[in-house]
């Protein structure tokens, strides 16, 4: 069960990095949530950790709430280089299509955090333990990718999921030092803040739009 939550989170947050439309992201952030509740389930109580998904899945419902009134309107221009992925593969002088660079970068950016969260990971897992091991690089996969998430766009929406990959990345590290409830309350209302905070600002050109 462990080996599949890790590949599911590897997946999906590669598949964040990817997709630029906003309702494949969100279905995507909405499985991803399930992912880190089956990680956080093998070092935390099950009313713990579904707190987790719970309230992974409200923010998803509030960004796609905001997705549905806002992005019926021409979307906003990102500076976001991964943004490749929406045209898919470009034909190039032949006529013939080509695989994007912006493709070749994201996987191999993608594929560095993985190599790089698997080190840091068995180094860590000496100290931890070996059964922490599958804990840890999910954690740090999903930290690096939301990081690269976050770096490379200038888009409320695209900010907001990669700080939602980031979060449960550190819930899943923090999952294994403490069993707080009260610390799975207010992570679970970091979750929720930020996705309010992100349909806020994207919302917010349009009402300056309106006045």
């Amino acid at each position: 069960m462990v080996t599949f939550s890790l590949v599911l989170l590897a997946l999906t947050s590669t598949a964040l990095l990817a997709f630029k439309d906003w309702r494949i992201s969100i279905l995507v952030l909405a499985v991803q949530y399930l992912g880190v509740f089956l990680v956080i389930s093998q070092v935390w109580p099950f009313g713990l950790a579904i707190v987790k998904m719970i309230a992974g899945w409200i923010s998803c419902s509030v960004l796609a709430i905001a997705g549905v009134n806002l992005f019926g309107m021409p979307p906003v221009q990102d500076i976001n280089p991964f943004s490749w992925f929406k045209g898919g593969r470009q034909p190039d002088a032949s006529g013939e299509p080509s695989l994007s660079l912006g493709i070749l970068f994201g996987l191999f950016a993608a594929g560095l955090v993985l190599i790089i969260s698997i080190s840091i990971a068995f180094q860590s897992s000496r100290l931890l333990g070996e059964d922490y091991l599958p804990v840890l690089v999910a954690g740090l996969i999903l930290i690096g990718i939301g990081l690269l998430q976050v770096a490379f766009t200038s888009d409320p929406f695209s900010i907001s999921i990669g700080l939602l990959t980031i979060i449960p990345g550190f819930e899943i590290l923090y999952a294994i030092f403490d069993s707080s409830t009260l610390v799975a309350g207010l992570l679970a209302g970091v979750n929720l803040g930020i996705a309010l905070v992100g349909a806020y600002l994207m919302a917010a050109p349009l009402a300056e739009a309106l006045e």
